[in-house]
């Protein structure tokens, strides 16, 4: 079978997949050598056993080629081989890159976690001025990040933090100039999907940056402040706080889009004075807990990426400390609540939870475990002295250095100030 034979829907697979983007390398004149690790699912620009020039990622270009019909597969292949040809430091001339700075939204864990994944995937015999990059960014209403990027013809380049360096400018004042660029590029009017429910028309990749222009939403028919998602980097849902078929609608695109390629968030955002922030509905009922379900899985998917991370870290560190998992658990109420688990005798990276388990094993093994269930407040107000928060980690994590004594124990169960 030949290689378009199969890019048109033969028999597919990541091995053959990467393949064929090294095919298509090739024939664009990529000279260097380019090995595909099939373990992490990456090409590896260099020699095999040397030090990595470059990586490029195949899981997300893999999930949108799975996910595209196939004759348009053919896309993926093109548009997401181009990274890898091209030198970004080498756009030293700010004057020429201004017209193509734009600003990118995507998750806030994204620019957190750069440096410990280029670490991972490119070893420990680094540079570490250039090859751990910051991504300079701002957050954006808890769980999201902006930063910038240089939009070329068929792949968007991340602004990092040497970029600056080089072109001697700060975020700041570039900011204002990648903003006006996505404004020039944002006449197309929304498309109104129902009653007071409207979708973003672009569909360039840059439809989450389209928050950073409220403007946008000035002419919506809405009932109550502007509710937004954009749980693909294609779509940008907008509807209003206080109108409920609205709201259902916007639950169901956000269901739909959430499962399309390239996904960047599932959190119901809304517009106030201070800017946006998380949306917490004023009501209550089913169409309320599917928004808070929504707004959950963020933290949720971010605390497990995160320890994943952390967890391959510490292996190659021989750093012997548990990572705890982020629990979610909804109440009868509807209300998520969330959970850590500590446990005596064993170190432990705490996530900050409503809630910790303290958990005490039986000395001989047998019987079952004791366990204080205890919100976080009252767990630090008794014994805030034995966690340390763990320098350099977003979402915020805290290092258990000793479990409680008996008698924190009990007051914390008590509900007490400590003994």
């Amino acid at each position: 079978m030949g290689f378009f034979d199969w890019l048109l829907g033969g028999a597919s697979s990541k091995q053959a997949f990467g393949e064929a983007v090294i095919a298509h390398l090739r024939e664009r004149g990529e000279t260097r050598t380019l090995t595909l690790d099939q373990a992490q699912n990456r090409i590896v620009v260099g020699e095999p056993g040397g030090q990595p020039v470059a990586v490029l990622s195949l899981a997300n270009a893999w999930e949108e080629f799975s996910a595209l019909p196939k004759d348009q597969r053919h896309r993926v292949i093109e548009r997401f081989a181009a990274p890898a040809l091209l030198d970004v430091s080498s756009f030293s001339n700010l004057e020429a890159m201004k017209g193509s700075l734009l600003p990118r939204v995507r998750d806030r864990l994204y620019p957190n976690l750069l440096a410990l994944r280029m670490r991972q995937q490119l070893g420990p015999g680094l540079d570490v001025g250039k090859t751990q990059p910051e991504l300079p960014h701002r957050p954006l209403a808890d769980w999201l990040a902006v930063s910038l990027c240089i939009d070329l013809p068929t792949s968007i380049a991340d602004c990092l933090g040497h970029h600056f360096t080089d072109w001697k400018a700060s975020f700041d004042e570039l900011f204002p100039i990648a903003l006006g660029n996505l404004r020039a590029r944002s006449q197309q009017p929304f498309v109104r999907v129902a009653p007071g429910v409207y979708v973003s028309p672009f569909r360039d990749s840059h439809d989450p940056a389209r928050l950073l222009l409220s403007e946008l939403f000035a002419s919506f028919e809405l009932k109550g402040a502007p509710v937004a998602g954009v749980p693909n980097r294609d779509t940008l849902i907008v509807t209003g706080a206080d109108d409920e078929a609205g709201l259902s609608e916007f639950v169901t695109l956000m269901k739909m889009g959430l499962k399309e390629p390239r996904p960047v968030s599932s959190a119901p955002l809304v517009l106030g004075e201070g800017g946006w922030s998380m949306f917490d509905p004023a009501f209550e009922g089913p169409l309320a807990a599917e928004l808070r379900l929504l707004a959950a899985q963020v933290p949720i998917e971010h605390h497990a990426q995160q320890k994943e991370a952390l967890e391959a870290e510490f292996a190659r560190l021989e750093r012997e400390v548990f990572v705890a998992t982020y629990t979610a658990f909804r109440s009868p109420e509807g209300r998520v609540r969330t959970f850590g688990t500590w446990a005596r005798g064993v170190p432990t990276l705490l996530p900050k939870t409503d809630e910790l388990m303290l958990t005490v094993m039986p000395e001989d093994g047998q019987g079952e475990p004791v366990v204080t269930r205890a919100t976080w407040d009252s767990v630090t107000r008794v014994c805030g002295h034995r966690l340390v928060r763990e320098p350099g980690l977003w979402p915020e994590r805290w290092l258990a250095t000793s479990f409680p004594s008996d008698d924190e124990l009990a007051a914390i169960a008590a509900g007490g100030p400590g003994p």
